[in-house]
């Protein structure tokens, strides 16, 4: 269910599946993500799903030059 979760994620934001791989790490430390680059891929892991779309998040906005907002402008 929360790959699921993650996945539909991916397709929101119009990103393609195949080049990002997230993952929910079972901790219960405070939150955090990892964000690495392994055979071609982004692979994004973390404590909990916020905490992994927040490295989502990171990813897109410090190497991709991207900064989203559910705001707008």
């Amino acid at each position: 269910m929360v790959s699921d979760v993650l996945q539909s994620f991916l397709k929101r934001l119009g990103l393609d599946e195949n080049k990002f791989s997230l993952s929910v790490i079972d901790d219960e430390q405070d939150e955090y993500y990892i964000v690495n680059y392994i055979n071609n891929k982004v692979v994004i892991e973390g404590n909990s799903i916020i905490a992994v779309t927040n490295g989502l998040y990171y990813y897109l906005k410090r190497y991709c030059n991207i900064n989203l907002s559910w705001a707008g402008n």
